[in-house]
């Protein structure tokens, strides 16, 4: 049985590739636009806020292993009404953050010419649902090669193109706590990711060894892509990515710069829905959710929740093609989501991690996020704001106290 659970390599794959993502294309230039020669050490920041991050939330996933992921510990710390909250608030946010993804890969693909990037995007959709149906063995394999390729490619067009060009000019402008705390907001996509280890730690192998020498391994080298990246396009000023590339790759860069975008959107599309597919059933089997949905393949995949999954994708790709919902809205929504997740399981962190220290962390961060969170659009507070008031005045959730696996 272990031979078909995920090893150190094969979870390593899993996870660089959806902390990559799209971000590490899209974003640099962007920050370089909205913070000129500060943008670097708003990476330099952020960077750190990640390995944080990564540091917490393996502690968690160790301590509580199983599909529900880091839901579990807020079950531990406050409750299973807060640990339903918790699960919906990550479900709410890859019902639309996929669909930005595959969107983003759809435009890369340089088709538009001829299809609108909706339908492209709808199609990549069912791809994944494909991919997610099978053992999750292969799907690790097929993560750790887009993954390992298209770090290697990004990382060595990065070198190239500080090797070939002038010094990274160091910020020289006043600083400004407002925009460079907005840049920090921006940037904070490249960190979603680390918290859907845990989702996976029922198919990893040995998860008390393989989780912190995958999560090292993961930090150094989204570490080493991302910096060494930021500095190029400090270094280039701001252009375009495919300018970081061209000292290396020359003419092909822009159709290289198209295969590495689509490859790592399709890693974090494949991680994220894969992750939420396996809570869905673990809810599905709580009772929290329609008992269908608990249903897995031959292949042991949940089977139901990734169709659920992907039904609700292209139902939101209508609305995007409708002109209901712009590719915007979609990345706003699913951060909003995202931070109130991950300041829910921060906050469980501070109750019941062992080490002081990774509680006090555990604390800070929450509190950071907390801050980022408020300066989302008052819509999407709203809609959180009901969430939580709904999970709280339902009365007892059927879900079942968890305690210390």
């Amino acid at each position: 049985m272990s031979a078909r659970k995920l090893g150190p390599v094969l979870l390593t794959g899993f996870i660089i590739g959806p902390i990559l993502g799209s971000g590490i294309i899209i974003l640099p230039p962007l920050a370089y636009e909205l913070l000129g020669n500060w943008a670097l050490p708003a990476w330099v920041v952020i960077t750190v806020v990640g390995a944080l991050f990564a540091s917490v939330f393996g502690s968690m996933s160790i301590l509580f292993p199983g599909d529900s992921g880091v839901s579990q510990c807020v079950a531990e710390a406050f409750g299973s009404r807060a640990r339903t909250l918790t699960s919906f608030f990550l479900l709410g946010a890859v019902c639309v953050g996929p669909v930005a993804v595959a969107l983003t890969a759809a435009k890369y693909m340089g088709l538009g010419g001829f299809v609108r990037d909706g339908f492209v995007a709808a199609g990549l959709v069912v791809v994944i649902w494909a991919l997610l149906l099978r053992r999750i063995t292969s799907l690790g394999g097929a993560a750790f090669v887009l993954s390992t390729g298209a770090a290697v490619l990004l990382l060595v067009g990065g070198i190239g193109s500080l090797a070939s060009g002038a010094p990274v000019p160091m910020p020289a402008t006043p600083f400004e706590p407002a925009r460079f705390g907005y840049g920090l907001l921006l940037l904070f996509w490249t960190v979603v990711g680390w918290e859907i280890i845990g989702n996976y730690s029922a198919e990893i192998r040995d998860p008390q060894r393989t989780i912190p020498r995958s999560v090292a391994l993961s930090v150094a080298v989204i570490a080493g892509v991302t910096l060494v990246v930021a500095a190029a396009m400090q270094g280039v000023g701001g252009r375009s990515m495919t300018d970081i590339l061209v000292p290396v790759f020359g003419p092909g860069s822009a159709l290289l710069l198209s295969v590495l975008a689509v490859a790592l959107c399709l890693v974090t599309e494949l991680a994220f829905t894969g992750a939420v597919a396996r809570l869905v059933s673990a809810m599905a089997a709580d009772g929290v959710l329609p008992a269908m949905l608990g249903l897995r393949n031959s292949a042991g995949a949940p089977a139901a929740a990734a169709t659920a999954l992907t039904a609700i994708h292209l139902a939101v790709l209508g609305l995007h093609l409708s002109g209901a919902l712009g590719l915007e809205d979609l990345v706003a929504m699913a951060n909003a989501f995202f931070l109130s997740n991950a300041i829910m399981a921060l906050l469980a962190g501070t109750r019941v991690l062992a080490s002081g220290a990774m509680r006090v962390l555990s604390g800070l961060l929450a509190c950071a996020l907390g801050v980022m969170l408020a300066m989302s659009a008052w819509p999407v507070l709203a809609v959180l704001a009901v969430m939580t008031g709904w999970a709280f005045r339902r009365g007892r959730s059927r879900l079942p106290e968890c305690g210390r696996a």
